[in-house]
């Protein structure tokens, strides 16, 4: 049974001359899982909006052609269609104190009894993993249980229609396939689900229909081909600038290291280093970095990888240990002196200080510290030329990403750390973090990233 329909339909933010989304004319049927796909930038977020109904109702801009929702499933798309966001932060209240209030204000604007809210929050905490986690205060959560988070307030909405937008971006292994169960479930319940992601071969035993996008319109709608995926890069690549090694030890969740050994006399090095919270504890004896070695940090949810990069930045204070870079003791020296020598590239949540991406990536150098022909040089190696003059907040994701990675090169620092900068990246956006992590090895800079994609 027809769905969702759409005739001819244009897309168009407020304040552009150009369409996001044109010539969009595809059929949605009841009880399907539909993929939409495309590269970053090309409009599968816009629609995922159009569809849910939040645009043009809450974000400005304009519709044109038709869209036509089945009324005996959909009377009110904004109501009756449910959408998790690619960054849970903007899914999430964020203004409650502990998880399970979090998922109770969603059942309270539905207006559930109590009793009602206390049994489905209890069952929703149990189906997402976060019985253990209920207390805790939303901001506190790794970003894999933030979108676990996201995805459980979803599900306490009880709708047919379900939008998930790369819901998988901060998942590792366990939880990729904790989430493939789900939407199993879902679809033998008899739920409508739309996912929007760059990748086939996540759902490709899932996936009922393909509906693919480039430059804003349809290249591609109907059944999903066997063995069709989308071209993404092999972790063979990221092999090539890191070597692998385990790193074993008696510490709870322990944490694995991936380091690249060198003879040179080390640029950064911690010694001794303790973080411990109500939940695990990371232990590192030792850990040293040369120029132009690269180090990536591996485990899975929950062990410490984005804490260990927020200490060495000044984020947190650890427990006991030092940290060094250049024999240059860091341990008292706050975030804005450790920027002297540290850049910091924390991937969410995303807070932009100017009104263009080339102000974004030049914002704290000074005008004379800049040249033009480096910043050509960045914007062309991170293919930000055609978008330097956008604001940062109307780029996609991927592209906001990109920022980062130019505000890296750009900036005169003995040691780079990119955290979680891989996840949710198109094929194109990985070629430019491969060639951007290249270029800062011939910079002589160390390097200390989380990464995803071999996990």
């Amino acid at each position: 049974m027809d769905l969702i329909t759409l005739n001819q339909v244009f897309v168009t933010y407020q304040g552009s001359n150009q369409p996001a989304l044109k010539k969009l004319s595809f059929t949605i049927f009841q009880g399907r899982c539909v993929l939409i796909q495309s590269e970053s930038g090309h409009g599968k977020t816009t629609l995922g909006y159009v569809l849910q109904g939040v645009f043009p109702s809450l974000i400005q801009g304009k519709i044109e052609g038709s869209i036509q929702y089945n009324p005996n499933v959909i009377k009110q798309p904004f109501r009756d269609i449910g959408m998790c966001f690619k960054d849970s932060n903007h899914h999430l209240s964020m203004i409650k104190e502990c998880v399970y209030d979090e998922l109770a204000f969603v059942c309270e604007n539905h207006g559930l009894a109590q009793d009602e809210i206390s049994f489905r929050v209890k069952t929703i905490a149990r189906l997402c993993h976060l019985e253990h986690v209920l207390q805790k205060e939303p901001q506190s959560l790794t970003m894999n249980e933030k979108q676990r988070l996201s995805i459980g307030a979803l599900l306490c909405f009880d709708v047919d229609v379900l939008i998930f937008d790369e819901p998988m971006i901060h998942f590792d292994a366990i939880y990729k396939k904790w989430f493939h169960h789900l939407l199993d479930d879902l679809k033998k319940q008899g739920k409508t689900i739309i996912l929007l992601d760059h990748h086939v071969e996540h759902y490709e035993t899932l996936v009922d229909d393909v509906i693919v996008l480039h430059e804003g319109g349809v290249v591609y709608s109907g059944p999903i081909k066997q063995g069709w995926t989308f071209m993404t890069l092999a972790s063979t690549a990221y092999e090539r600038l890191t070597k692998v090694h385990a790193h074993t030890g008696a510490p709870i969740r322990n944490l694995h290291q991936v380091l690249k050994r060198s003879k040179e006399k080390s640029m950064f090095k911690i010694n001794n280093l303790l973080l411990q919270n109500d939940y695990s504890m990371l232990s590192i004896e030792s850990m040293e970095a040369s120029a132009s070695s690269c180090i990536g940090v591996l485990g899975k949810s929950g062990s410490g990888k984005t804490r260990l990069l927020k200490c060495i930045a000044g984020k947190i204070k650890p427990q006991n240990g030092n940290i060094f870079i250049k024999d240059q003791l860091l341990n008292d020296f706050t975030v804005a002196q450790r920027s002297r020598w540290i850049t910091s590239l924390f991937s969410s949540p995303y807070q932009f200080m100017t009104s263009s991406v080339e102000k974004e990536i030049c914002y704290g150098l000074s005008s004379h510290s800049i040249k033009e022909d480096s910043l050509n040089e960045i914007l062309k190696l991170c293919q930000l030329k055609h978008v330097r003059h956008l604001h940062p907040m109307d780029c996609s994701s991927s592209i906001q990403k990109r920022m980062l990675m130019a505000i890296a090169c750009l900036r005169d620092a003995q040691l780079v750390l990119m955290d979680h900068l891989d996840a949710g990246l198109d094929h194109m956006s990985t070629s430019i973090l491969i060639n951007v992590v290249n270029f800062l090895k011939r910079q002589g800079k160390p390097l200390l990233w989380y990464l995803t994609t071999l996990i």
